[in-house]
This record gives C-alpha cells, structure tokens and sequence, in this order.
C-alpha cells in the first residue's frame, strides 16, 4: 500500500510504470524528469553557495573555518547514523521489495538515534569545553536536519518522484538562506546563523508539503529497525561522510585560516558536482529493474552528454576561478582563488564515480563497490592532511583532486570485470546452445 503522506501520481505517471514493470522503456518521459530534476538541484546548490558566500563576506575566516569544521563533523554523524539506508531504501523501494511504511519508520528511527547521540555529545561538550548549552546543540539541530532531508528526498526518488523531491530541495535551500539572512540581521554567530538554518529548513518543508494533504492521508509514526539488508551501501555511506571532515582535517594540521580559504570554496563544488548525480536520479527506479550491466549500461547512455557538459563547466570554472572568487568573497580570502581552481578539475573525476558507483549499486554489487570506496575515500584523507602539511590549503585541494582520480579510476575497473564477466558468461552460453 502506498504511504499516505506522499501524493499519488497522476495517470499518466502511472501508465508509464506499468510500461516500465513490463520491462518497456520511455527514454523522453526519463529524459525530461532528468531535466527537471537536474534543474532543481542546480538552482538548489547554487542557493546554497550563495548561503556560504554570504557567510564568509559576513564573518572572518577564522570564524568561518570553525564554523564549517564544526557542520564536517555533524554532517559526518548523518552518514555514519544513515549507514546506506536512504540509498538502499531507494533501490528496494522501486523494486516493489519495501513498503513505503517500512522506509519512513526507517527514517523516524534513524532520527532518534541523531538525537540521542546530540544530546550525548551537547552534555559532555558543556561539561568538558565550557560550551553554552545553545552552541553545544546547534551541531545536534543540523545534524537533525540533514538526516531528515536526506531520509525524506530518498523515499520520493525510490517512488518515482525525483523531480518533486528536486523541487521541495530547491525550497530547502531558499529557506536556509533566508533563515541565514536573518540571523545574521539580528547579529546571531556564524554557527548559530548556518547551522539554525540547516536544521529548521528541512523541517519545514516537510511540514509544508504534510499540510497540503487531506487529513485522512497524513503520515503514520511508526519506528521500524533501519539498517536491515543496507550493509553494502553502509560502507560507501560511512566513507563518503569522511569526506565532510576534510575542513576539520586542514584545521586541525594547518589551522583555523587555511581551514578558512579552503572551506569558502569547497562547498561551490557541489553545483558542479552535483549535475551528473542530479540527472541520474530519475534512473534510479529504473536501474534497478534491469537484470545485467548491459541493459543498464543502456539506459544510463544519455547520461554522457550531462557528463561532458559538467567537464566543460567544471573547464571554465576554473580558469575564471582568479575572477570569481575575488568578485564573491572579500580580500581576506585572497588564497581561494587557486584552490577553488583545482576543486573545481575536481568534479570531473567525481562524476564518473557517481556514474560507475550508481550502476554497480543498481546491479546488487554494492557490498565490493563499498570496500573499494572506503578504501579509496579514507586515503584520499590522508593525502589532505599531507598537502596541508606541505602547502596549507592549496596543497590540501591538490590531495583532494588526486584522491578522486583514484576513487574514479578503481570504481570504473571493477564496472568494466564484471561487464566482461558477463561477456564471458553469454558466450559460453551461446557455445552450449550450438553444441546441442
């Protein structure tokens, strides 16, 4: 049955899933909800560098830097308490093998045990660090609601709905610019400003999009175990939140200013970053019906012409990079410049993970795709800390760009073994037919 608290399809989305359980594609309905999704998800990570620009024109970047080493480490715990399961969530939700009451109990569980390590964490940071009780639960707030989010949006792609999750984000992030806004106005932190934001934001999407349903078609709250069958995704999960600690890593070896410079700019990646895995959303539901790598491998065939398109754009950003980034931000962030010009070849790599790691998550091979992730994702830390040793944040932006062509090098290896692998497997199928 489907869950009350998300609005039914119209017929003609319906028909199109009846086409798609039949096994029948419909390449332009899929291309266009990319489009759509790919849109909103630019327009919302666009808003969100806008967010941090007006945070670093705003405060210093010492303020900045442990403001955003901070949010790393509560963006850290969402991953690490999500553990895979939104994606996995996702995948079993297209499939037909979880209902959808099962995913927002999963949700709902995962955001008690947030809440119950915050308020863990607020306790001891006030009695150990001196901390007020209002900045020791900011981290807990934002963690809060970025497991809400991320819960919440992954339920609509597993049903279909990537382009309405897309929209509802791109309102997300409006609203935390305005909450910034104006906590900043009225003389709030940095931290309390961003992170009162992040955490609020959510909320109230949620509650906007609840309100807007018949009473009788409102959410059920049942808690449900939220790690069952998602320990593949878990570990790509767990690595990719290590990433967030990137700021936290260049505070803690080159201090609280390289933090700043890098971190300005590291969050303008995402828009970049973003444009392949915003397109792929749509082919999720997709993916996952499909029995081999080939079939998916052809479904995912428009996907080349977003990922040429984000190289071009990741190009350009960094060339005009000494441009950008001095008509954004103000004179204390003169360093950002050559550092927002390597993240920037960054996103490059990034893409053709996203693509390799979707098709091998899509195939069942998320158990193999999670170690080599994590493998690959906690060296490219480690080669952070060592270009912040040698060259503060510049050298900790070219540790980051290797780290990446490696991750994109490995997962790229194991799609094409086990794409042979199935070569080899057809053939010899095909040999025993003619033998007969």
């Amino acid at each position: 049955m489907r869950y009350a608290a998300f609005p039914q399809k119209h017929e003609r989305e319906q028909k199109l899933d009846k086409g798609r359980r039949q096994g029948r594609l419909v390449p332009s309905a899929l291309a266009r909800a990319s489009m759509l999704v790919l849109a909103s998800t630019l327009l919302s990570q666009l808003i969100m560098a806008a967010t941090y620009a007006l945070l670093a024109r705003s405060y210093t970047p010492q303020e900045v830097g442990r403001t955003l080493a901070v949010l790393g480490v509560a963006a850290t715990l969402t991953g690490l308490v999500d553990l895979g399961s939104s994606s996995h969530a996702s995948r079993d939700l297209a499939c037909g093998q979880m209902s959808v009451d099962e995913a927002v109990g999963r949700l709902l569980a995962k955001m008690a045990i947030v809440g119950s390590i915050g308020f863990a964490v607020a306790v001891a940071l006030v009695h150990t660090q001196g901390w007020s009780i209002w900045s020791a639960v900011l981290p807990t707030l934002a963690a809060s609601g970025m497991t809400l989010s991320l819960g919440y949006f992954s339920i609509l792609r597993g049903l279909g709905r990537a382009a309405l999750g897309s929209a509802a984000t791109a309102v997300e992030k409006s609203l935390t610019l305005v909450v910034s806004v104006v906590a900043h106005t009225v003389g709030a932190s940095s931290m309390t400003a961003l992170f009162l934001a992040i955490g609020l934001s959510p909320l109230l999407v949620v509650i906007l999009v609840t309100s807007l349903l018949d009473r009788e078609r409102r959410p059920r709250i049942e808690l449900v175990a939220p790690y069952r069958g998602s320990s593949g995704f878990g570990m790509s999960s767990i690595a990719a939140s290590t990433q967030t600690l990137d700021v936290s890593v260049i505070a803690s070896v080159g201090g609280a200013h390289s933090a700043g410079e890098y971190g300005a700019v590291a969050r303008w990646m995402t828009p970049l970053s973003m444009m392949v895995s915003a397109y792929l959303q749509p082919a999720m539901s997709e993916l996952a019906r499909q029995d081999s790598f080939r079939s998916a491998l052809g479904i995912l065939r428009g996907s080349v012409k977003i990922l040429l398109i984000s190289w071009v754009a990741a190009l350009t950003v960094s060339l005009a990079s000494p441009m950008i980034v001095p008509f954004v931000l103000n004179g204390n962030y003169s360093g950002s410049a050559h550092v927002y010009s390597v993240l920037a070849l960054a996103t490059i790599p990034a893409g053709i993970s996203q693509l390799a790691l979707l098709l091998l998550q899509s195939q069942r091979r998320e158990k193999i795709a999670g170690i080599f992730v994590a493998v690959a994702l906690l060296g490219q830390l480690g080669m952070i800390a060592t270009g912040t040793h040698l060259n503060l944040a510049m050298g900790a932006a070219v540790g980051l760009l290797v780290g990446q062509v490696l991750l994109a090098l490995t997962l790229v290896t194991l799609c094409l073994l086990h794409i042979l692998r199935e070569s080899k497997i057809d053939r010899g199928s095909g040999d025993c037919r003619a033998s007969r």
